[in-house]
C-alpha cells in the first residue's frame, strides 16, 4: 500500500472508531487527523503499508492509547472540609496512602449514578460538558450529581473516622487458571464486586464469615450467598468455620515489578535470544513449509518464537505439578492479581499459554497474547471452543451453522477477519500446515530452546530467585508453586518486544499478527 487515497478509503470506518473511543467529535477529529499524519510520514518514508486498514486501526489505538496514559497521569481526588481537591496520584507519605484508601472507600460508596461524575470529572479529567454528552444528559444534571456525590462522600469519610465502614478498601480480582477447566462459566460469579472483595480479604489468612463481613463492610446477612457461591464453584475453599481464597492472588503492583525486570534481563541478554530466534526463522524458512504465502509464514515465526520462549521457561519451572480433580471433570488451579479499586491496570505483556482446540481430523493451536499493538481476538470467552471449527467450515466450504457454530459468532464474522484470521473475501488467512510439519517444526523448536537453557541456565535461575513472589502459608502446595508463574508473567512477549523494537524480531512487520498455526491431518 503506497498511496494515501487508498488510506482514505477507510476514514469513515477510522473516525467512527475514534470516536466510539473519545466519545466526542472534537478529540475524534484530532485523533484520526494524527492517525493519518503518521500515515503520511509512514509512506513518505518509503514505508510499505500491506494491511491497510489494521495499521490504521492499531496507530490509532497507540495514539489513544499515548493520550490516555497521559491524561490518567491527573491527581486522584481527596476531600477537605469544603471541597475536592487535587493530590499527587501516588502518595508519598503514611499519612497520604491512609488518605487515598479512605477516597477509594468513598468513592465505592456511592451509587453508580453519583460514583460515574465523581470518576469521570475528577479522576479522568473529563470536562463538565463532555460528560454531558457522553451520558446524554444536560450540564446541569452533572453540575448537580457531583455536588451531590461530594457531599455523600463527605459524610462517608466521618464514617470512616468513626470506623463504621469495613478495613479494607474495595479490591479489583482477576483469575486464571493453570490445567484443565471444563466449566468456564464459574467465572460469572467473580464479576460480582463483593465477591471480588470477599476473595481478596479472605487471601491472607481464613477468616470467618463475621470476619469477612467487618473487613469489607457489609452485613453478614449480604455475604453469605456470595460466600456459598465461591465455595460451590471451589474458587473458595471451607475449614470449619473459616473460609480461604482458594488461588493465588499476585498485587498488580508486584506485577509491574517483574515487568520492569524482565525487560532489562531480555536486554541483557538480547544477543542470546536473538540468535536462538533466529535459529527458529531460519528453521520456518526451511523447504517443509516453502509453499505457504509469506504473510502465513511471518505468523508462524511469531507462533513457533513464542513455543521456544515458553519452553525455555519451562524448563525452570515444576512440570510435574498434579492439579487436584475438580468437580467439573477438570484438573485445576486459580492464580490471578488483585489491586485496589481505580488502581490503573496497564500491563504491556502478557501470555495466555499455547491452547490447543480441534478434532482428530484438524486442529488449531494458538498463543493468546497481549502485546501492546494487539487486540484481544474473542468477542466471547465461550466462542474459544468454537474457533478451530469456524476456521475448518471456511477452510472445507461447509456451512458453518450445521457444524454448530453459534449463529452469533458467525455474524461477527467481520471481527474475525479485523483480527487476521481470515481474509476479506472469507479465506482461511493463517498458515494451514501439515501434522507431521507442524511436529517436526514442534520438535526443532524444543531443541532450539534446550539449547538456549544451556547458554543462559544459571543467569535466569538467579533473576528467578531473585524475583519471587510471596505466597501464604495456608495455601494448597500445588497452589504455592503457581506463584513462579507470576514471577515470570509476561517473559515471552517481553523479549519478543526488545527485539522487534531493535529489529531483531520480524523486522519490517507492521501489524501484531495472531500467533496461531492451523494443523490438517
Amino acid at each position: 500500500m503506497d498511496s494515501m487515497d487508498a488510506l482514505l478509503e477507510y476514514i469513515d470506518e477510522i473516525w467512527k472508531m475514534a470516536f466510539s473511543k473519545c466519545g466526542n467529535t472534537h478529540d475524534a477529529d484530532d485523533l484520526v487527523q494524527d492517525t493519518y499524519l503518521a500515515a503520511l510520514t509512514a509512506l513518505r518514508s518509503g514505508k510499505f503499508i500491506q494491511y491497510p486498514r489494521t495499521w490504521l486501526a492499531n496507530t490509532l489505538m497507540h495514539i489513544f492509547g499515548s493520550r490516555m496514559r497521559e491524561k490518567y497521569r491527573l491527581p486522584i481526588i481527596s476531600l477537605n472540609e469544603s471541597a475536592v481537591q487535587s493530590i499527587a496520584e501516588y502518595a508519598s507519605s503514611a499519612e497520604e496512602k491512609e488518605e487515598e484508601i479512605h477516597l477509594r472507600k468513598c468513592i465505592a460508596s456511592l451509587t453508580e449514578l453519583y460514583r460515574n461524575v465523581i470518576v469521570m470529572h475528577y479522576i479522568g479529567g473529563m470536562q463538565i460538558d463532555e460528560i454531558a454528552r457522553q451520558l446524554n444528559v444536560p450540564v446541569g444534571t452533572v453540575k448537580r450529581r457531583l455536588h451531590v456525590g461530594r457531599e455523600r462522600m463527605k459524610k462517608e469519610q466521618n464514617k470512616l473516622a468513626t470506623k463504621e465502614l469495613g478495613e479494607l478498601a474495595p479490591m479489583k480480582v482477576s483469575l486464571t487458571w493453570s490445567g484443565r477447566m471444563n466449566d468456564v462459566e464459574k467465572y460469572l460469579c467473580i464479576k460480582n464486586h463483593i465477591t471480588q472483595d470477599i476473595l481478596a480479604c479472605a487471601y491472607e489468612k481464613p477468616l470467618t464469615l463475621l470476619e469477612i463481613s467487618e473487613k469489607i463492610g457489609v452485613p453478614v446477612y449480604y455475604i453469605e450467598d456470595f460466600v456459598a457461591e465461591a465455595v460451590d464453584k471451589e474458587i473458595m475453599t471451607r475449614i470449619g468455620d473459616r473460609y480461604y481464597t482458594d488461588a493465588f492472588l499476585c498485587y498488580f503492583d508486584d506485577i509491574l515489578k517483574t515487568g520492569k525486570s524482565l525487560e532489562a534481563f531480555a536486554t541483557k541478554y538480547r544477543n542470546e535470544f536473538a540468535h536462538s530466534l533466529s535459529e527458529i526463522e531460519k528453521m520456518v524458512d526451511s523447504e517443509y513449509t516453502k509453499n505457504i504465502p509469506e504473510h502465513h509464514r511471518v505468523k508462524l515465526k511469531r507462533f513457533f518464537t513464542l513455543m521456544a520462549l515458553e519452553n525455555f521457561k519451562g524448563n525452570f519451572l515444576n512440570r510435574k505439578l498434579e492439579f487436584p480433580n475438580r468437580k467439573d471433570g477438570g484438573n485445576w488451579v486459580l492464580h490471578g492479581s488483585l489491586m485496589p479499586l481505580g488502581q490503573k491496570t496497564e500491563y504491556k505483556y502478557g501470555l495466555g499459554g499455547l491452547r490447543h482446540t480441534g478434532t482428530d481430523n484438524y486442529a488449531l493451536y494458538e498463543y493468546d497474547t497481549a502485546l501492546h499493538d494487539c487486540i484481544a481476538r474473542y468477542i466471547n470467552i465461550g466462542w474459544v471452543a468454537y474457533t478451530s471449527k469456524l476456521i475448518y467450515a471456511v477452510y472445507s466450504n461447509q456451512n458453518p451453522i450445521e457444524l454448530g457454530i453459534p449463529a452469533e459468532m458467525v455474524e461477527k464474522m467481520p471481527k474475525f477477519i479485523e483480527y487476521g484470521l481470515f481474509t476479506k473475501d472469507r479465506k482461511i488467512d493463517i498458515p494451514v500446515i501439515s501434522q507431521e510439519e507442524y511436529d517436526k517444526l514442534s520438535r526443532g523448536t524444543i531443541d532450539i530452546a534446550n539449547k538456549l537453557t544451556k547458554v543462559l541456565s544459571d543467569a535466569f535461575k538467579e533473576w528467578i530467585e531473585s524475583n519471587k513472589i510471596g505466597c501464604p502459608d495456608h495455601l494448597p502446595q500445588v497452589t504455592k508453586e503457581c506463584c513462579n508463574i507470576y514471577s515470570l508473567i509476561g517473559f515471552e512477549m517481553a523479549v519478543c518486544q526488545d527485539l522487534y523494537e531493535n529489529g531483531l524480531h520480524l523486522k519490517d512487520v507492521d501489524y501484531c499478527c495472531p500467533p496461531v498455526v492451523f494443523v490438517i491431518d
